[in-house]
């Protein structure tokens, strides 16, 4: 049965976020609270800042998985990010309120960077826009205290129990680097423990190749193509990378924790009935971009 935009449909707004959801307030709020608090976090602690006036970020939260799957191209999909999609604002995360397979906090953080990303003066590659997604979103906020660059156990554990289904699930970083592979292939995003890695590695592991990771990121944004990016900054093909140091860093992987002046709390949100028309235009927009990936 599709979704229908005369169900129970409400929006949570403040100043930074404007969620339509048909899920329970309670449900609803706590994904977004998490996701204010994200926000907050992961500004003081990266190099990324939402720009003055900046539009609300739209977030359509589904009810159920089911719900979800009516709109979204792919059965293995947690959630994602439009871009200036026709019929809806610049950016726009869609996810259901409680998946299959996947944490929806980890979901709706990972998504979120991506919207934060768009901010950048340097577009990323695939590669490293997906790998630093997974290492902020992995951030742990209690209180005053930050820990970012967690191991993604999850991705790992998609990895083994794809390995064990029979599926090439480790691929030549040379492949993850070019962005050659299929976006969702049938590995199940086993290959995101790899974007993790890389990003991580160079992120943190390695400060002292910062200059080479600006020039590599640079350089793939309409220069060159990633992998020879990649080559011409850091002097060497990323599978040669994971060849020398980067292997041994899996191993030992650190986290970095920061300590702020007062604990992070989400800016509050007003709740009331959603529109029906704006409902209804909302969903009918996202099904025609679900259409067009298809």
């Amino acid at each position: 049965m599709a979704v229908s935009a005369e169900s129970a449909w409400r929006v949570l707004e403040n100043p930074w976020f404007r969620s339509l959801t048909n899920t329970n307030v309670e449900r609803a709020r706590e994904l977004i609270e998490e996701l204010d608090r994200f926000r907050v976090g992961v500004q003081k602690i990266a190099d990324v800042r939402l720009p003055t006036g900046a539009a609300p970020t739209l977030v359509v939260i589904f009810d159920t998985a089911r719900e979800f799957h009516e709109y979204s191209w792919a059965r293995d999909i947690g959630g994602y990010t439009l871009l200036s999609a026709e019929g809806l604002p610049e950016l726009t995360i869609v996810l259901p309120a409680r998946g299959t397979n996947s944490d929806e906090f980890h979901t709706i953080r990972h998504e979120y960077v991506h919207t934060l990303n768009r901010y950048r003066a340097v577009q990323f590659p695939r590669w490293y826009e997906e790998g630093i997604a997974e290492v902020l979103s992995l951030m742990e906020i209690r209180g005053a205290d930050i820990t970012v660059g967690l191991l993604p156990k999850e991705r790992f554990e998609t990895m083994a129990y794809a390995k064990r289904s029979g599926l090439r699930v480790w691929r030549s970083f040379d492949d993850i680097v070019s962005g050659d592979l299929l976006a969702h292939d049938r590995s199940g995003f086993a290959h995101y423990a790899q974007y993790w890695l890389l990003a991580h590695y160079l992120t943190f592991g390695r400060p002292d190749l910062r200059q080479d990771l600006d020039r590599c990121l640079v350089l793939s944004d309409g220069m060159m193509k990633p992998l020879d990016a990649f080559r011409n900054a850091f002097g060497m093909t990323p599978e040669e990378m994971w060849d020398g140091e980067m292997r041994q860093y899996l191993w030992n992987v650190p986290a970095r924790r920061f300590r702020l002046k007062s604990p992070i709390v989400a800016e509050p949100f007003r709740v009331k009935p959603a529109d029906t028309a704006e409902v209804q235009v909302t969903l009918s927009a996202i099904r025609a971009y679900v259409e067009k990936r298809e």
